[in-house]
């Protein structure tokens, strides 16, 4: 019998939180700031939720000599898409919720993370993105303190599809790979979740289809996050 659930760990961008306009637009501003052809915003999705070089790279084929540059014009036409250009303070108040880019937590994302802290179920993040527009945003989604462990880039030598980011948050939580649930939207992270040992779910509401999560073999599958708390 398999030991119960009691440790979820989210990826952010596509599973908690529709970011994807807000990397897109980014993303499109960097690759003509860099002079190079604009792709499609098909390719550009294709690499969301890997390590940002590498996310760059597969986007708009941004040769490695390139490859810093690219990053740091990213980081600033990121910030400037989701924050605005106003003077950014510790509670993220500089977030635009109604304009262009700006990002959003999916359906049903605030309501089942409360049920499920309700349930007494430990929450995490494990995600590509840096710490600190992550901090941002969880500050201004209202949902900061409601994760008992977050793990970032930042955080680890080895990104996804490494289990790197999930064992830094087990770690810190004292909690076994047999009693953890990792949630994602991309191969990515059902692959990190699946060499960490846990048991793992995907959603098809994020950057990436059925069909192609299905490759990586996660335990479940969801079309929405109101779905969760029911498989536990």
């Amino acid at each position: 019998m398999k030991q119960p659930i009691t440790t979820l760990l989210f990826d952010f961008d596509g599973t908690l939180a529709d970011t994807t306009r807000t990397i897109l637009k980014a993303m499109s501003l960097t690759i003509a700031e860099l002079g190079l052809p604009q792709t499609s915003e098909e390719q550009m999705r294709s690499g969301i939720g890997l390590p940002l070089r590498a996310c760059i790279k597969k986007a708009g084929d941004v040769p490695e000599e390139l490859a810093d540059r690219a990053a740091d014009l990213y980081h600033y036409y990121f910030k400037q898409v989701a924050f605005g250009t106003q003077q950014i303070d510790a509670l993220g108040e500089g977030l635009k919720e109604k304009t262009e880019g700006a990002a959003v937590l999916y359906d049903g994302v605030k309501e089942t993370l409360a049920l499920l802290r309700e349930q007494g179920y430990v929450l995490g993040i494990a995600t590509s993105r840096k710490g600190e527009t992550l901090q941002l945003f969880l500050r201004h989604f209202g949902i900061l303190e409601w994760f008992s462990a977050i793990a970032t880039v930042d955080n680890v030598a080895r990104p996804k599809p490494e289990p790197d980011t999930v064992l830094y948050d087990l770690a810190k939580l004292g909690r076994k790979p047999e009693e953890t649930l990792v949630v994602g939207d991309a191969t990515y992270d059902i692959l990190m979740g699946r060499n960490a040992g846990c048991r793992t779910c995907a959603v098809t509401y994020g950057n990436q289809g059925r069909d192609l999560l299905q490759t990586a073999s996660p335990d479940w599958i969801i079309d929405s996050m109101r779905e969760l708390p029911a498989l536990l």
